[in-house]
């Protein structure tokens, strides 16, 4: 499956990577194949303020709210990104 990325928030754990692949778990033991509704590879993903943000080769960007629908958004750049993090603001 080729996983490049995990993270884990609001009780679920999601693991991305190759070929649009995603898989979620809410124990980190029994895990479930969700759709991405891309075949790019995913490089990254992060959890905060409510939100999944995913991110990939040709400037990929998906957002959810619940780890099963994913939203594309514009990147501004078709190269790959690799990682995304979250950042409390003060």
């Amino acid at each position: 499956m080729g996983l490049l990325g995990s993270t884990q928030g609001d009780g679920t754990f999601i693991a991305v990577g190759n070929s649009g692949n995603i898989i979620t778990s809410s124990d980190g033991v029994k895990w479930t194949k969700k759709k991405s509704g891309t075949k790019k590879h995913h490089r990254g993903v992060a959890y905060g303020d409510g939100k999944f943000v995913m991110v990939g080769n040709a400037g990929t960007v998906l957002t959810s709210t619940d780890s099963t629908t994913w939203t594309k958004s514009e990147s501004g750049t078709s190269q790959p990104l690799r990682r995304v993090f979250f950042k409390l603001m003060d």
